[in-house]
């Protein structure tokens, strides 16, 4: 490998080499989507840390939410790719 190599190239290699499943999911608005039940929370201040959404009454802090939603969005990936294979 070259000297200068990014990271997601590096993490993709070193996936490959090892027989691991690496996949993108989209990563825009993940810390306003409801990890329970994927409602939409909206736009909010980053002083606000801490989502409550009114459709399941799920509190949670917004990292943590984000986190979720990403993890989700992987499972989901991967399962359609093997799917597809």
């Amino acid at each position: 490998m070259q000297g200068s190599v990014s990271y997601s190239s590096l993490l993709a290699w070193v996936c490959w080499k090892r027989g691991v499943y690496l996949g993108k999911v989209d990563y825009r608005y993940t810390s306003q989507i409801c990890p329970n039940c994927g409602a939409h929370a909206g736009k909010k201040d980053l002083s606000e840390r801490e989502h409550k959404f009114p459709e399941c009454h799920y509190l949670i802090n917004r990292d943590t939410a984000a986190a979720k939603v990403i993890c989700h969005r992987g499972v989901t990936a991967a399962f359609a790719d093997r799917r597809a294979n």
